[in-house]
């Protein structure tokens, strides 16, 4: 049985829900999201691809942030 500290440190390492580990469940719409911006990833021309990483690193700073604030 793992404690749960180790399960916080599990989850922040993998980035996977603690409701997946314990329960298996909302792991689906994850994949499904990752796969998207995969996709989208992919098949972005350089210019795209550009915006995606602005994009991305402007909403993690900010949730980063937000979570520090908290």
């Amino acid at each position: 049985m793992a404690s749960l500290n180790a399960l916080d440190c599990i989850t922040s390492a993998t980035g996977i829900s603690i409701d997946y580990i314990l329960y298996g469940k909302g792991e689906k719409n994850r994949l499904k999201i990752k796969d998207t911006l995969h996709d989208m990833i992919e098949k972005g021309d350089k210019e795209e691809l550009q915006m995606y990483y602005k994009c991305i690193t402007t909403i993690k700073s900010y949730a980063t942030k937000k979570e520090k604030d908290n």
